[in-house]
């Protein structure tokens, strides 16, 4: 669900850039059960978040990870699978909002959760710039195992 947010924001800022957000009327469809669930049971203050772009309403690498092992081990044969309960990944994700980011922070995706957080980067996007540079850099020096 984080890219289709993403892209909300996106569209939400295009729309501003261009003089015409108050022309349009954003649509929120979600299968998800409340506003603000980022498809991980939600984040503090996720709601209201959203809530300030009136948009109407009606961090996956770990799991790529350990996918891609699994793939590896059964092509060559080889087991155990790994394994890892999926809520207790933590959550991790600079969230784009248009020249804008949102860092999400949780020591779980899921409930039950002892800290989660999001933080909103108004001023910039250099965070997200920076993930996305490290992220190719470690992928172009097969660096893919670092966090």
């Amino acid at each position: 669900m984080g890219a289709a947010y993403e892209f909300l924001f996106n569209v939400e800022k295009w729309l501003r850039e261009n003089k015409i957000r108050k022309k349009v009327d954003l649509y929120w469809v979600t299968p998800e059960s409340y506003l603000g669930n980022f498809g991980i049971d939600g984040m503090p203050l996720g709601e209201a978040m959203l809530k300030a772009f009136q948009v109407h309403y009606a961090n996956a690498d770990e799991t790529g990870k350990i996918v891609a092992e699994n793939i590896a081990r059964t092509v060559r044969g080889k087991g155990p699978l790994l394994e890892k309960p999926w809520g207790k990944i933590p959550g991790l994700c600079i969230m784009d909002a248009g020249r804008k980011e949102v860092l999400i922070l949780s020591n779980h995706l899921f409930k039950p959760r002892v800290f989660a957080i999001m933080l909103p980067n108004i001023f910039n996007d250099l965070g997200k710039v920076l993930l996305e540079k490290y992220f190719l850099w470690k992928m172009r020096h097969g660096y893919a195992h670092l966090p």
